[in-house]
């Protein structure tokens, strides 16, 4: 408002003034810009021209467009058209099934019904002519009968038979069906309005005129049900009657909707209003449109999700989320420094100071905030306003650049804005002429503080002395360099605290006025620029930083707070507790808020944050608000939806690169062991916030936390039986009820499963077993062939030599006679010669082929059949040479089996010792002697005959037979001969 006091220069004059000043009010009416959150076709929306809009049981959101559907979760879309089976491209409407849940029904513009089923979509037709098969709405009534309305008239579907309703009556275009209570169906047509009861069976005509019904039809929470029609009416049906009419102005209208908090929300082809449910007046009625953040002023549909989000959507740019808790007031650019400020008065005007002006922003009696811009005279053109402060008295004090302090008393007026009468203007006689005030603050005792650029000096003022300068406090003593005092702030303690722009803040206590002292960053500060200082109820400071966030001293101890508790940003330029408690940052990036001090976890709603926010405070107990660089916010978390626990599904899983997530198979090769599960949290509350925790049992015990990720990878899973569980969670840390579950299993390698385990532990029984077998029946055929062989030889071979023997010894003594009767024939001597040489040489082949056929007679394979033998060969050899034999044998020996090479090669080396005794030895006496210890059997062979060195002796081929006969079994062959004392012979040997 313009200061008009002491203005006397004539009605004329007063009369222009109050024209500009009504002027200047009406170029200030307030333009509001809500934050709307908008999708288009860029986001991955099929078609920006949108038509309908459904959310189904699960929170997916069905949008309708010329092109087509898109479903959306949240993040992302996923869009069908004809090429998926789609009956046409226009969509008009869409309803999921009572009777089968997760079946949505879709209403197209010419193809009839779609019905959409597990990823597939069937086509119902509707009707015999086109225009019925140009489906406008779906209503699914108690029964779970499908109501279609068509532009030919209404149809019933029941078990997929469709039925024509009152075909004689409706056939014209149909806009929309709702049931109400009693089983009354409310229809509205291109030529008005009907109530069909359906116990009765009856219907009831509304005439089109005056209301010009359309579609728009709503149930409030009280079961009233609202209508808009294209004359521009808003009517009111309780107990099945028009009880009301309300005429405001607004354009054709396309939908209406309660969002349960008090409002109606009508979309027209003229923008979008919010229309009080207690003031339905053209003058409590907010107007959106595209310049206040309206995707665009031509709406076409609306829907109030499950969280009681309002969407939107036009016919030219896409879908639009409303979000009605945050509205922005433009003002024209305020001083974006960091010591903007703002204040609000006694009677709830906030005051904010621009670059030229001073602001003010009001609540008026319709609900509509209002704002006025004070032009306030200045020294210069040029001048710079910095706000101040609001007295005990209610007054607002504030400096217009360089140095003059004013005071205002405010006058305020209903509905409209305040006039500032000033009761003081003041020029300090400085003691520095140089520097502008940079901070204002009044205290409780009414004194009002200024610190002073370019000196570090804060003065205090008293203006009910004589001098106003009550004290100065020079501060640059106190720091090696200049430093700018950027806040003041008085405690309750009266204490006041002065925070620097680099050097931390000075305590200046009550109790001693002249003691100051300065705290930094060696007190435990994270940073010494200061920025913000306030007190919390319970008596806490809480300092705020340029680069180093935000602290609280408790118990004389710094806590920091930061980005990464949540802070939107370090630089913190205001610090604010509201009525229930909870702490407000307005930082360089957004508002945060804390609720609760002791977990220390700050939140950041979307629509708050982004923007440097310059200060904030607070309303009324449901509002609160925060200025920026071009305007002020009002938060109104009373418009906040109540937060509900979001669902989560895992809508995508792949093995190794291939999508399972439709497969029933959940079993997978061990090869297949490298997992990407998507998965989704649906909230629509604070788009962008959900978060995510998981676990993957049996490897994770604890909730992993994944952030805002929305997959995750598994690379190199062993195999196993695994579940893998995810949780989303929203805003306010509410987590899903359920988590969303996904259990599946790899395999193990072939050669780890039981089967293969079998197997291998059967074979590896088995082919011993098997060789066994095969070994003992080769044995068996070996012992059979070396029992045939010895029987051949024994039987034929031996028994052919001693014919030969026999024979030749026959003729020998044959011929031996002949000789006897004629003596002194030399052919008869050689003939002699020769038959003693066949008969010698026959016995000796006997004697060595019985060897043979004892050795490899398999009945022979023990050692007392070894010594048997080796007895006989004794009594055969020894006896005519009357020599005596000791043959001493452990019993326990006896009855061991011994194989054939071993058994040979022994009975051979015991065979040529004892011929070589016989022959050389002179012996009287031979002691064979045989012992078993550890495995290691011992022959030894002595005799007492002669003797003999046998170093000096030639070896011959019997000595050199015996140690090559040991080695070929292994063994050990040693020989020890004494002259006139006898030989030993030792083989020793490991048995087999």
């Amino acid at each position: 408002m313009i200061d008009i006091k002491n203005n006397k220069s004539g009605s004329l004059a007063s009369f222009i003034l109050l024209v500009f000043a009504f002027a200047s009010l009406k170029a200030e009416q307030v333009d509001y810009i809500f934050p709307f959150t908008r999708y288009t076709s860029t986001e991955g929306l099929l078609s920006n021209a949108i038509t309908c809009i459904y959310q189904d049981s699960k929170s997916y959101l069905w949008i309708g467009t010329a092109e087509g559907v898109s479903v959306f979760d949240g993040s992302n879309f996923h869009n069908y058209t004809p090429t998926e089976g789609l009956a046409f491209n226009f969509v008009n409407a869409f309803h999921e099934s009572k009777r089968f849940p997760g079946v949505i029904w879709i209403a197209t513009n010419g193809g009839g019904i779609s019905r959409f089923e597990n990823g597939g979509m069937t086509t119902i037709r509707v009707g015999q002519y086109d225009a019925s098969n140009c489906v406008d709405h779906l209503m699914e009534d108690r029964d779970g009968i499908l109501w279609c309305s068509t532009k030919r008239g209404i149809f019933k579907i029941n078990n997929n038979i469709v039925e024509p309703f009152f075909p004689d009556t409706f056939i014209k275009e149909v806009y929309q069906i709702i049931e109400t209570q009693n089983n009354i169906l409310w229809i509205a047509g291109d030529d008005g309005l009907y109530k069909y009861s359906r116990l009765e069976n009856k219907l009831k005509y509304y005439p089109n005129k005056p209301y010009g019904f359309s579609k728009p039809f709503c149930i409030d929470r009280g079961g009233d049900l609202w209508m808009a029609t294209k004359g521009s009416c808003i009517i009111q049906i309780r107990n099945e009657e028009i009880i009301k009419e309300y005429k405001i102005k607004f354009s054709r209208p396309q939908f209406l909707i309660d969002d349960e908090r008090g409002n109606f929300w009508l979309g027209t082809y003229d923008g979008l209003l919010k229309i009080p449910q207690n003031n339905i007046d053209d003058r409590a009625i907010t107007i959106l449109k595209k310049e206040n953040g309206l995707p665009d002023d031509n709406i076409k549909c609306g829907l109030l999700d499950q969280e009681k989000n309002l969407w939107i959507g036009t016919l030219a740019n896409g879908i639009g989320l409303l979000h009605d808790e945050v509205i922005k007031i433009p003002l024209q650019p305020i001083d974006g420094e960091s010591y903007s400020h703002a204040v609000i008065d006694n009677q709830k005007h906030i005051w904010i100071t621009s670059n030229m002006d001073l602001w003010e922003v009001w609540l008026d009696e319709h609900g509509i905030w209002q704002k006025y811009s004070h032009h306030i005279k200045g020294p210069n053109i040029k001048k710079s306003i910095l706000l101040g402060d609001i007295d005990s008295k209610g007054r607002l004090w504030i400096c217009v650049r360089p140095r003059e302090l004013r005071c205002f008393q405010i006058l305020q007026r209903k509905n409209s804005e305040s006039r500032l009468k000033l009761v003081r203007s003041y020029k300090p006689d400085l003691k520095f002429s140089d520097g502008n005030i940079l901070w204002v603050m009044v205290d409780n005792d009414d004194h009002v503080w200024c610190s002073l650029s370019r000196h570090s000096v804060v003065y205090r003022f008293n203006f009910n002395a004589a001098d106003p300068i009550e004290k100065h406090y020079d501060l640059s003593s106190m720091f090696p360099y200049r430093q700018d005092v950027f806040r003041i702030f008085s405690l309750r303690n009266k204490n006041v605290i002065f925070g620097t722009y680099s050097g931390g803040y000075i305590v200046l206590t009550s109790k001693s006025p002249d003691s100051l002292k300065v705290v930094s960053t060696t007190d435990g500060l994270s940073d010494n620029s200061i920025r913000a200082i306030y007190e919390d109820r319970d008596g806490n400071m809480w300092i705020g930083t340029r680069y180093g966030g935000a602290m609280v001293l408790e118990q004389e101890k710094f806590r920091k707070f930061s980005v990464s508790d949540g802070l939107p940003s370090n630089g913190v330029w205001d610090i604010l507790q509201d009525s229930s408690g909870t702490m407000w940052f307005a930082t360089a990036m957004g508002l945060g808020r804390m609720k609760d001090n002791k977990s220390g976890k700050i939140f950041v709603q979307s629509t708050l944050s982004g923007f440097s926010t310059l200060c904030v405070g607070q309303y009324d107990n449901h509002r609160i608000w925060a200025v920026l660089p071009d305007g002020i916010i009002i938060y109104d978390h009373r418009n906040l939806k109540k937060n509900t626990p979001p669902p989560i599904y895992i809508n995508g899983l792949k093995v190794n690169g291939v999508d399972f997530i439709r497969s029933e198979q959940r079993e997978f090769s061990y090869h297949q062991n490298n997992l990407i599960i998507d998965f989704v949290g649906i909230s629509y509350q604070d788009l962008g916030s959900v978060q995510y925790k998981y676990k993957l049992e049996p490897i994770d015990k604890d909730w992993n936390i994944l952030s805002k990720k929305s997959s995750i990878y598994f690379a190199d899973l062993n195999s196993g039986q695994y579940t893998f569980r995810v949780k989303a969670i929203a805003e306010d840390d509410i987590e899903s009820i359920d988590p969303a579950e996904l259990s599946f299993i790899i395999l193990s390698p072939f050669w780890y499963r039981w089967w293969f385990i079998l197997i291998v532990v059967a074979m590896i029984i088995s082919i011993p077993l098997l060789l066994m077998k095969w070994r003992y029946e080769k044995l068996l055929a070996i012992e059979k062939i070396r029992t045939r062989i010895s029987s051949d030889l024994h039987d034929d071979i031996g028994a052919n030599l001693t014919r030969i023997a026999i024979s030749s010894d026959i003729a020998r003594r044959e011929l031996k006679k002949q000789i006897d009767l004629v003596p002194n024939q030399p052919s008869s001597v050689k003939v002699m010669s020769l038959l003693e040489d066949i008969t010698q040489n026959s016995r000796e082949l006997i004697d060595a082929m019985s060897d043979v056929v004892w050795s490899i007679d398999p009945r022979n394979e023990s050692i007392d059949n070894l010594t048997l033998r080796m007895k006989n060969h004794l009594s055969r050899l020894l006896a005519p040479q009357e020599i005596r034999y000791i043959f001493q044998v452990p019993q326990e020996l006896l009855s061991l089996r011994i194989p054939l090479d071993f058994r040979r090669n022994v009975y051979l080396i015991f065979k040529e010792a004892i011929n070589n005794i016989v022959k050389h030895a002179e012996a009287t006496s031979i002691e064979v002697i045989m012992e078993l210890k550890d495995d290691l059997f011992k022959m030894i062979i002595h005799d007492n005959g002669s003797g003999f060195n046998p170093g000096g002796v030639k070896s011959g081929n019997g000595l050199r037979n015996m140690q090559q006969r040991a080695i070929a079994i292994g063994g050990n062959f040693t020989l020890n001969s004494t002259l006139e004392a006898g030989t030993t012979i030792t083989l020793q040997v490991k048995l087999p």
